[in-house]
């Protein structure tokens, strides 16, 4: 998670604060545009935003609960490395302070590849497709540290009917 301390004042004259909001928003803008593309081998979101106190003064605090995830541990430890450059950057330009604090913390899937393979072959002899790296089974990740897995979903539906995401 990613915590923001500025400093309240009369939302009439934020001059005389440090906007919190204000900071979360710079770095998940600059955040989504350099990273969150599916190319990637890290993938960062938010889940929920929580900020100031009361609707007439700007937010001295804000707190974004995210996720960052990645396909590797070395990729998940740049990405962590990248967020806290970004957050000296946001600081220094706002004189708003930051505090990163790590939740649950997840290993990547491991995709045994003589599974995967044996998996695309069957997918390609029934005509079905394989979808590229999704971002979940966080922890379903633990198992495939120690076993050869393979992280696939199977569903059905008719067709024309509509894809349901998750949760």
């Amino acid at each position: 998670d990613l915590e923001w301390k500025g400093m309240s004042a009369h939302i009439t004259m934020p001059d005389r604060g440090k906007d919190a909001w204000q900071a979360c928003c710079q770095f998940q803008t600059i955040w989504g545009k350099k990273y969150n593309s599916p190319d990637q081998d890290i993938f960062f979101g938010i889940g929920k935003v929580q900020a100031g106190h009361i609707r007439n003064r700007i937010p001295d605090y804000t707190r974004m609960e995210m996720t960052l995830r990645g396909t590797t541990a070395q990729a998940l430890s740049t990405g962590l490395q990248s967020i806290g450059t970004l957050c000296e950057l946001v600081q220094a330009f706002s004189g708003v302070t930051y505090q990163i604090s790590l939740g649950s913390h997840y290993p990547p899937v491991r995709q045994d590849q003589i599974l995967f393979k044996e998996w695309e072959r069957t997918c390609h002899s029934m005509n079905k497709i394989i979808v590229p790296t999704a971002w979940t089974a966080e922890d379903f990740s633990f198992f495939t540290q120690r076993y050869p897995s393979l992280m696939c979903w199977l569903g059905c539906r008719k067709d024309g009917m509509p894809e349901l995401g998750l949760h």
